[in-house]
């Protein structure tokens, strides 16, 4: 295993999320269309951790075959990580009656990354373009209904996606306890552990 720090919290990610996804698929009060649009946000991130953590610890050289799919795996799958956040965002902000206008927006925006990491660029600063507006959505209107209602879901949505973007940061700034036994990616990858539970613990407090 090439990097093992990285790709085993990668895959402890990958566990993680597919917990929430299970968790969330039976979760009783929360409406059928959240319910599902929740599972799909953590099951294309245990997709990511998935494609990733196997990029990391087995196929590390960029230049070969396996390596190109698993990371293109990785971006498509964060893709739609990003695209079901918009939906999410608007079904939040307008209601569900909103879902389908939403859902074209998302697939439109999902449509036009794709062809762009699939043809003319894979850097990672196309992943974050991509990634960060709807989660700054996210992070709007749940703190906005929270200062309007004080749920207690839109306070651990909005606290999820805030630590989100530190272990963003962390990732970007390249800050790690370790160069070879804990880099910037498995820190990253902890504290993104940390910002999906809290997410999470707002999703299954969401009510019908």
């Amino acid at each position: 295993m090439t990097e093992p720090d990285v790709a085993l919290t990668d895959y402890a990610l990958m566990i993680l999320c597919s917990f929430f996804s299970l968790r969330l698929w039976f979760q009783p009060g929360i409406s059928k269309l959240m319910g599902r649009l929740w599972v799909a946000f953590f099951i294309s991130i245990a997709f990511a951790s998935l494609t990733g953590g196997t990029s990391h610890g087995f196929f590390l050289d960029p230049t070969t075959l396996p390596s190109q799919i698993l990371w293109l795996a990785t971006l498509l799958a964060i893709g739609v990580t990003a695209s079901v956040a918009w939906v999410l965002v608007g079904v939040i902000l307008s209601g569900p009656e909103k879902v389908k206008v939403w859902s074209l927006f998302a697939g439109f925006v999902f449509v036009v990354y794709s062809v762009i990491v699939i043809f003319y660029s894979q850097r990672f600063v196309v992943v974050i373009l991509n990634y960060l507006p709807p989660m700054i959505g996210l992070l709007a209107v749940t703190g906005y209904h929270y200062f309007e209602r004080r749920g207690r879901q839109d306070l651990w949505i909005s606290a999820g996606v805030l630590v989100s973007f530190v272990a963003a940061f962390v990732q970007q700034a390249k800050i790690g306890l370790h160069p070879d036994y804990f880099n910037h990616n498995a820190l990253y990858h902890v504290i993104q552990a940390f910002a999906l539970w809290m997410i999470f613990m707002g999703a299954k407090a969401m009510e019908k």
